[in-house]
């Protein structure tokens, strides 16, 4: 049983957040994390050369992917029908 209202319940919830998680679609999951991948390995290359700034734009840019893969996940558990009520 999945819990839509502010109650959480932790054993309910953690169920219900891997059956979402099971529903995802990994096709698209993969190809969001191997772009992610192979731009953070062009970035690390291009920054590498200069020794004395080398990892500020590649630390910027995996600071960036967290936050965003965090909103990704949160926005994929936001149940939208709930914007209609």
């Amino acid at each position: 049983m999945c819990l839509m209202n502010w109650e959480f319940n932790f054993n309910a919830g953690f169920c219900c957040m891997v059956k979402k998680l099971l529903q995802l679609d990994r096709v698209i999951i993969a190809g969001v994390f191997l772009l992610l991948s192979v731009g953070l390995v062009v970035l690390y290359s291009a920054s590498s050369g200069n020794s004395s700034f080398a990892l500020g734009p590649f630390q910027k840019q995996l600071v960036s992917v967290v936050i965003g893969i965090g909103g990704m996940l949160m926005l994929s558990f936001f149940d939208y029908q709930t914007l209609n009520s």
